[in-house]
């Protein structure tokens, strides 16, 4: 797999999560996360921004195909965490039946 196979890669190892705090107002449940954490979160449901953060904030690289929520995650959830390894988010947008986007 390359980069191109990616709609976005990240490609820094920015440990803090100032430059997102000021994007996004986090939930409770995101908070919780943080470099101490040691097991893999469960991030399928989650929007991809929330996801970001998580990954973020627990000091971890991250690579995303598709947009819009976490159908699947290449480490799961319970699995160890290595500090700066990687993370393949798949994503799908979601639909609501009966609804149209403008």
């Amino acid at each position: 797999m390359t980069n191109e196979d990616y709609d976005f890669v990240s490609t820094s190892n920015y440990s803090g999560d100032n430059h997102l705090s000021s994007i996004v107002k986090k939930p409770e449940e995101i908070q919780k996360f943080s470099s101490k954490t040691t097991v893999m979160p469960q991030l399928k449901d989650y929007s991809l921004r929330d996801a970001i953060m998580i990954l973020t904030r627990l000091e971890m690289k991250y690579k995303v195909r598709g947009s819009g929520v976490v159908v699947s995650q290449s480490i799961l959830p319970g699995n160890k965490i290595i500090k700066g390894s990687t993370c393949v988010l798949e994503c799908k947008e979601v639909t609501v039946p009966g609804t149209i986007v403008y």
